[in-house]
C-alpha cells in the first residue's frame, strides 16, 4: 500500500504543477485529477491504517492467548514434578520400614 500511496502522491503533485504551468482548456483536468489523487491517497491511508489496526489486535490477542498457554503448561509441569517428587518420598519412606 505504501507503493501506491506514494506513486498517488507523485500523481498528484505532477499535475499540480501542469495546472500552473499549464494555461490552456487541460488546466480544469489538471486540477481536478489532481484533487482526484490526492483524495486516493488519503482513503488509501486511511484503509491501511485500518488494516494495521486489525493486525496489531490481532497479534495482541494471540501473544496475550501464548502467554496463558505457556503458564498453565508452567503450573502443570510444576505439579507433575510435585507429584512425581511425593511419590518418591514415599517409596522411600516404604522401604525404610520395610528395613526396620
Amino acid at each position: 500500500y505504501l507503493g501506491i500511496t506514494d506513486t498517488y502522491i507523485k500523481l498528484s503533485s505532477h499535475l499540480n504543477t501542469l495546472s500552473i504551468s499549464d494555461t490552456n482548456d487541460l488546466l480544469k483536468y489538471f486540477i481536478l485529477m489532481a484533487d482526484f489523487f490526492e483524495k486516493s491517497r488519503k482513503s488509501e491511508i486511511r484503509i491501511q491504517a485500518d488494516i494495521d489496526l486489525k493486525l496489531t489486535d490481532t497479534l495482541k490477542y494471540y501473544t496475550r492467548d501464548t502467554k496463558a498457554a505457556l503458564d498453565l503448561m508452567y503450573r502443570r509441569s510444576r505439579c507433575l514434578a510435585d507429584f512425581e517428587t511425593a511419590n518418591k518420598n514415599l517409596d522411600r519412606a516404604r522401604q525404610k520400614n520395610k528395613d526396620i
